[in-house]
């Protein structure tokens, strides 16, 4: 929880375009993806009282499948947004190409979850290093097979982040 609440304030607080309007694109029907929205729009200790300040206000533009993106990034631009942050999603990582290029295409700068959009083209990213979590899960694996109770193991969050450019 940690880490989203980390993006959730690092993406408001980055976009500092005075008087814009910050599209989130999310998959609705992803359940983690909505916790997150609700995070960056109903916080009020975490987005917006930094979006207030900087005159940035977050809407939603809400993909249920790929095959919307070209059609929400129309109405994005042509509603006004200035900029693109894209929420976590498994669906939407899977598009990143897609993603970056419309981003580029409608000249809105983006922002991400995950490095993997910086290598398609993307403008900037900034989340854990998924490597390192999917190493050191192997660690928790292993103390289960070795006889630890799962319960008894802890849970943690990512410790290293990138910021991909």
């Amino acid at each position: 929880m940690r880490y989203k609440q980390a993006f959730a304030t690092w993406a408001m607080s980055t976009v500092r375009i005075s008087n814009s309007s910050t599209a989130l694109a999310e998959n609705t029907p992803n359940p983690s993806t909505c916790w997150l929205l609700n995070l960056c729009i109903s916080v009020p200790t975490l987005s917006l009282p930094t979006a207030r300040p900087l005159r940035i206000e977050p809407r939603l533009f809400a993909v249920h499948e790929v095959r919307e993106l070209a059609g929400t990034f129309g109405t994005m631009k042509r509603t006004g947004a200035d900029a693109v942050v894209v929420l976590a999603d498994a669906m939407l990582t899977a598009a990143n190409g897609q993603i970056s290029t419309l981003a580029a295409e409608h000249r809105l700068p983006a922002m991400y979850d995950s490095r993997e959009y910086v290598e398609v083209g993307g403008l900037m990213a900034y989340g854990p290093n998924i490597a390192q979590m999917a190493r050191h899960s192997a660690t928790l694996v292993d103390k289960i097979l070795k006889g630890a109770n799962p319960a008894d193991v802890p849970i943690e969050q990512p410790t290293k982040f990138e910021l991909g450019h």
